[in-house]
């Protein structure tokens, strides 16, 4: 069972995974950006599709 998969199992809704490298500073970037999107009434894809460009 993967990691992911236990949280889905455990009941989580909603869950942001990787499976490729990144630099270490990419991450805190790339949420900063995906919850400043949320915070502008962005869906959840789309949020996260804009935080990465």
């Amino acid at each position: 069972m993967s990691l992911g998969n236990a949280f889905r199992y455990a009941g989580i809704q909603s869950l942001l995974l990787r499976s490729w490298e990144i630099s270490d500073q990419t991450p805190p970037e790339l949420m900063k950006n995906f919850y400043t999107n949320l915070k502008e009434d962005m869906n959840k894809a789309k949020a996260l599709q804009q935080a990465t460009v």
